[in-house]
């Protein structure tokens, strides 16, 4: 995974999806980046949404949602090993 401050390049190799993400807003202790450059799948395409924010237990939630601050269409936790 390539990294800067403000962009990271991911890899979903369950979704056959890969491209860029770029933070674009900092809401409390949200970090909110939108996905670019994504390639891969038919089903791949870029412009969805992706909020991560760090819970108090040091694990990590995970929100996509199509469009900013829309109905997020998958959630997950991810945990701290």
């Amino acid at each position: 995974m390539s990294s800067r401050l403000d962009w990271l390049a991911f890899n979903a190799p369950q979704l056959s999806c890969s491209g860029d993400l770029f933070l674009i807003d900092i809401n409390a202790e949200t970090f909110v980046f939108i996905e670019q450059n994504v390639n891969g799948a038919a089903s791949c395409s870029s412009g969805g949404y992706e909020y991560l924010q760090i819970l108090g237990d040091g694990n990590l939630s995970y929100r996509f949602a199509f469009t900013y601050n829309s109905e997020n269409t998958s959630t997950g936790i991810l945990q701290r090993r």
